[in-house]
């Protein structure tokens, strides 16, 4: 496929508008004629706007975080007040607060899960690539190294945000018994499919 992705964005005003006043003329008869020259200037006048594949990469990382953010507020909101374990607060995501999650997901036409950190892949069905990327950042956690939000494509036609939630210490003032837990402990990350089509409606 060609890595160019072409997408015609029809002036459909101005060339309607243009069509039916402009094209159409009238000579000193009175007989309508073809205005060749409004028809070639109505036709120039489509914009075509051709979006390299990096381009698409870029719009992922902005459209998923701003995505991955909102849904952590509606987490943060429905949050228990006590938690005992790490593993209690990894899952803080509850049955309520997916509901909200769902709606948000329907509203921005992505799809949007959370994978806490002590995940069964197998009960959660996380894809191949879900769980490689949870794979990763597992490790990145053990061995001291950078965790940083990711975009992959999946296919032609959409794409894999993820975003790691480290315990900063500015969450944890959010987290009600996040006290006792290390910094930086890894929580689990959001992950977010996009569609290439609404990747292009927002740019």
């Amino acid at each position: 496929m060609n890595s160019w992705y072409a997408v015609t964005k029809l002036l459909s005003t101005g060339i309607c508008l243009g069509l039916t006043f402009c094209i159409l003329g009238c000579d000193g008869t009175g007989n309508q004629q073809v205005n060749r020259d409004a028809f070639t200037q109505a036709i120039e006048q489509q914009e075509v706007k051709r979006i390299l594949p990096a381009e698409f990469v870029e719009a992922a990382y902005t459209q998923g975080e701003s995505i991955a953010m909102q849904a952590q507020e509606i987490a943060i909101s429905g949050y228990p007040p006590e938690t005992e374990t790490l593993e209690d607060l990894s899952n803080f995501v509850d049955e309520p607060t997916l509901v909200k999650i769902d709606s948000l997901a329907k509203a921005q036409n992505a799809e949007v899960r959370w994978i806490p950190a002590d995940a069964d892949s197998a009960r959660l069905q996380l894809s191949t690539l879900e769980q490689q990327l949870w794979e990763a950042y597992w490790y990145n956690v053990e061995n001291d190294l950078p965790v940083n939000h990711n975009v992959q494509k999946i296919d032609e036609e959409n794409y894999l945000y993820t975003n790691p939630v480290m315990l900063t210490p500015e969450l944890r003032k959010k987290l009600a018994g996040a006290e006792t837990f290390a910094d930086n402990s890894f929580l689990g990350m959001w992950s977010i499919k996009l569609t290439k089509r609404e990747l292009i409606r927002a740019m």
